[in-house]
């Protein structure tokens, strides 16, 4: 998930409310209790996993991560003909979160991006309280 720049590429990780975040701490979604891992997906598959998955959520957050701040192994795995996506072997640190973002539905109902991801983060925190 590096791209062409050989910069690491941002994950993501929705959620249906944002998290408080402190210093020190980890977010562990039911998935990773469940299956073991944590689902993440790629800046392009953000719209197909909300609607695919969470298409009946009132409200959808997106997480922006760093995964150089991750921590535990990312592997992409091959779900057929949507693609590889990848999956966190570990809690998310609330340090690798970068910001979160409400995503909103198009005239068509569907999710969407957030528009704020067209924009850079202009301060991404150094410190968490």
């Amino acid at each position: 998930f590096t791209t062409e720049a050989g910069l690491m590429e941002r994950l993501y990780h929705l959620i249906r409310q944002p998290i408080e975040l402190k210093a020190g701490r980890e977010f562990s979604p039911e998935s990773l209790k469940v299956e073991g891992f944590v689902h993440l997906c790629l800046e392009g598959q953000i719209g197909w996993v909300a609607n695919t998955f969470m298409g009946d959520a009132g409200v959808l957050w997106l997480m922006e991560l760093d995964p150089e701040l991750l921590g535990a192994k990312v592997r992409f795995e091959d779900v057929g003909a949507d693609g590889r996506f990848p999956h966190l072997d570990g809690p998310i640190p609330h340090e690798a979160v970068l910001r979160q973002m409400p995503l909103a539905r198009d005239a068509g109902l569907k999710w969407a991006p957030p528009p704020q991801m067209g924009l850079a983060l202009v301060e991404p925190f150094k410190k968490l309280p």
